[in-house]
């Protein structure tokens, strides 16, 4: 039987740490990770479309969808046609093809920037959990995954 698969959605370096505790989670679960850094190295050279095709494909080709949202999204890439950003555009596809989704976004007292404060609002309302550290990170999302 295969492993499961589950997609990363985040910032690569605002939530680097959250990331790597997520993977470690991940793993300890027994599935695969599936994030960014894990796409073909040539992805950053193809147009915007293919670039957004295999990037939807990604989470398409998950059992299990994770967002790790922290203060920004206003400098995250919105694909040209869009108005909306890559990370967006990854939840929504998830949700339309019914994966299963764990949020994790920062604490209210944290000030984010305007789009991911309004993406935010969307995202706490289907359930959001808060992040605190990525040691506790790590042991909410391995007993989610447990009962996945």
């Amino acid at each position: 039987m295969s492993k499961k698969r589950v997609f990363i959605s985040s910032r690569i370096n605002e939530m680097r740490d959250f990331r790597e505790a997520a993977v470690r989670a991940i793993e300890s679960a027994g599935m695969e990770a599936i994030h960014f850094s894990t796409f073909d190295p040539q992805y950053f050279r193809k147009p915007d479309i293919e670039h957004l095709t295999e990037l939807l494909d990604g989470v398409k080709s998950c059992d299990i969808f994770l967002g790790l949202y922290g203060q920004t999204l206003d400098p995250n890439w919105t694909p040209e046609g869009y108005t909306k950003h890559s990370m967006e555009l990854e939840q929504e596809t998830a949700e339309s093809i019914g994966l299963r989704c764990f949020y994790y976004v920062e604490p209210q007292n944290v000030q984010c920037d305007h789009d991911m404060t309004k993406f935010r609002q969307q995202i706490v309302q289907k359930g959001a959990e808060f992040l605190t550290t990525p040691d506790e990170l790590y042991r909410s999302l391995l007993a989610q995954l447990s009962t996945s």
